[in-house]
């Protein structure tokens, strides 16, 4: 578990907006929307205070009020006369709360929006992937209240910040942006207005931009091809290889053609609650010294972004640099080749760039023998230009993958996919694709297991088949592959299979596919005492909490299985997870489920566990039990 980044365990608020009492439309026709604006820190909220600017707690709500570029306090007024507009608080929050009303219209729609500034404004050159998916978070709890969000952050890691949730951000329907200020929003000369206006006009004004974007004077860019280019300018953000998504000016113009859809938008948001933190990116420079690199390379790094020179190109002769790459690749690193220009991308049109890839460092380009699904298309493919991702794209995406797949194989697969738009593939690489023309899916027999499946390559045809960035399948076949996989996964688990588990578990929305008795992955690893297959899916995010047909949970049912189960197992599963009598929804157990437990132990004269269910804390100290005669 050291090995990645925990989300913060800070609890929060309950914000829960009674958006039903206001009508969805105002007096002229109108619609109204809602926007969650999360102020995390930077300066854009800043105060002025004895020459030099600093964070005041709650000082951005107090001041926006008054401002009526930012708020019409007489239309709040008349528009929640008769209605509760404020929001609940806990006691324990880490928020604070306002709410505001738009002047003006932004696509025929009136923006309420409310403010929630974190307890601890942060710095965001102090910023941790921790943050960033605690920020996911926070998204993913108000997901279904608000119609867009805001995020205000300080600019220094704000393309980062952006790339992160990008990735951690899965099967994201509504925009998400981000936006900050060079100078505070209340001050005479300031970026900070234009910025969070246009910023909420873009969240909150109806267009279809499900996707994580970054708004900087007037233009909307992609989070994960975004790079800040000053530091001293108002135009201090870009997107060097892809155009903006969005320009405000006099018209407000939405490029929906550019617009990333990430397929199947319509099933539930999903935070990837770990990043793998053991990733770095290395600079080429003229007279590197071997031992520099040898040591860069040492202990549990995982993955790098080498940043070369021009278009790929390493010093080739430098045969002790190449060695130093190539043992790495074979330890399982992932190394990935970029530039280190502002803008352009790699390709291998030199031989000091071809030189990488024999060493197996991640290609800047990819040969048609790995693209199966182009192959069957009976596509000519050449070479062609992949990694033209920004430094801050390319690390995130490797943090994200990483943690997603421990094999370094797999990783580097999925690493060549094109997950958010985050690289470029050629328009003649990316055509209409009729769905007749693909060959139809063999029947699998009835009697077909996992061992007559073949996961590692079937299974990816039919995953990438169902959810790849550029083919879709019809509905019929949409069906049927939302069918299997999930029975594929359970079976996998079964089989302890934590390979075909990472592979399935990047193509799957959440792990709660249930078999014929409603049991989960989970539930069925637990029962036949996988250790590999438990470990996985908890460190993964599958529900401890989840209950079968007979209401039991995974840790009850491995206590109860004939398998035999070990301590790591039972940790996994929350068997240390606090609990108080009556309380069934607080860990994966109750003070009743266990006693039963232990009673049913007992009369087996099942010591093993029952010295297990000890370790955990339980008192078998009952009336019922039978532990201590057992002893």
């Amino acid at each position: 578990m050291d090995e990645f980044t925990e989300h913060s365990s800070l609890v929060h608020s309950e914000i829960t907006g009674n958006h039903e009492d206001i009508p969805s439309n105002d007096k002229e026709g109108n619609r109204n929307s809602f926007v969650l604006v999360l102020y995390t820190g930077g300066t854009i909220g800043m105060c002025s205070q004895n020459g030099s600017y600093r964070p005041v707690q709650n000082y951005m709500n107090k001041t926006i009020r008054r401002y009526p570029m930012l708020n019409d306090q007489n239309y709040l007024t008349e528009a929640t006369k008769n209605t509760d507009m404020s929001y609940r608080m806990n006691k324990s929050a880490d928020f604070r709360q306002s709410y505001f009303v738009m002047p003006g219209l932004a696509n025929n729609c009136r923006i309420f929006y409310n403010i929630v500034e974190y307890s601890q404004l942060l710095d965001s050159s102090n910023c941790t992937f921790d943050n960033w998916v605690q920020i996911a978070h926070d998204v993913k709890s108000y997901f279904d209240d608000f119609d867009g969000f805001v995020i205000l952050h300080g600019t220094d890691t704000m393309a980062f910040a952006a790339s992160t949730l990008s990735f951690i951000l899965e099967n994201l329907s509504k925009p998400v942006i981000f936006t900050g200020s060079q100078i505070p929003i209340f001050e005479m000369r300031s970026d900070g207005r234009d910025n969070f206006v246009g910023a909420l006009f873009l969240a909150g004004g109806g267009y279809d931009i499900p996707e994580v974007g970054l708004f900087f004077q007037n233009k909307l860019y992609r989070g994960c091809r975004s790079v800040k280019k000053s530091s001293v300018d108002f135009d201090a953000f870009d997107s060097p290889n892809f155009p903006p998504l969005a320009e405000l000016g006099i018209d407000i113009i939405i490029h929906q053609s550019r617009i990333f859809h990430q397929p199947l938008n319509k099933r539930p948001l999903r935070v990837q609650n770990w990043l793998c933190r053991h990733v770095a990116i290395l600079r080429i420079f003229p007279s590197i010294t071997t031992r520099n690199v040898q040591e860069f390379f040492t202990g549990s790094l995982r993955g790098v972004v080498l940043q070369s020179y021009g278009a790929g190109n390493v010093p080739s002769a430098r045969t002790d640099l190449m060695l130093l790459f190539k043992e790495a690749t074979e330890r399982g690193v992932l190394i990935v080749n970029t530039t280190q220009c502002y803008k352009g991308g790699v390709k291998a049109i030199y031989e000091t760039g071809a030189a990488l890839h024999e060493c197996g460092v991640i290609p800047a380009f990819v040969r048609c023998k790995t693209l199966t699904r182009l192959q069957k298309l009976n596509f000519d493919l050449t070479d062609f230009i992949l990694q033209d991702m920004t430094p801050e794209g390319a690390l995130t995406k490797l943090a994200y993958i990483l943690a997603r797949f421990p094999d370094a194989e797999m990783a580097k697969q999925v690493f060549l996919k094109n997950l958010r738009g985050e690289i470029t593939i050629p328009a003649d690489l990316n055509p209409d694709f009729d769905v007749a023309s693909y060959p139809e899916p063999q029947p699998i027999p009835r009697e077909a297991s996992i061992d007559t499946v073949s996961v590692t390559k079937e299974l990816t045809e039919i995953a990438s088949l169902y959810y790849g960035n550029v083919f879709y399948l019809q509905a019929p076949h949409q069906e049927w592959s939302r069918i299997l996989l999930p029975k594929l996964f359970c079976e996998a688990a079964v089989k302890n299979d934590t390979h075909s588990l990472q592979l399935l578990s990047f193509h799957l929305d959440s792990f709660e596919g249930r078999d014929y008795n409603d049991q989960t992955a989970l539930h069925l690893a637990a029962y036949h005492g996988n250790e590999d297959a438990v470990e996985f899916l908890t460190i993964s995010g599958a529900d401890l909490w989840a209950k079968d047909a007979k209401g039991r949970t995974p840790l009850m049912l491995a206590f109860s299985s004939a398998n035999k189960i070990s301590f790591k197992i039972v940790r996994c599963l929350g068997a240390f997870l606090p609990f108080a009598s009556g309380e069934t929804n607080c860990a994966p157990w109750s003070l009743e489920q266990r006693t039963k437990i232990s009673n049913s132990l007992a009369a087996q004269g099942n010591i093993y566990k029952l010295r297990l269910l000890l370790g955990t804390g339980a008192s078998l100290n009952v009336s019922t039990t039978f532990f201590f005669f057992l002893l």
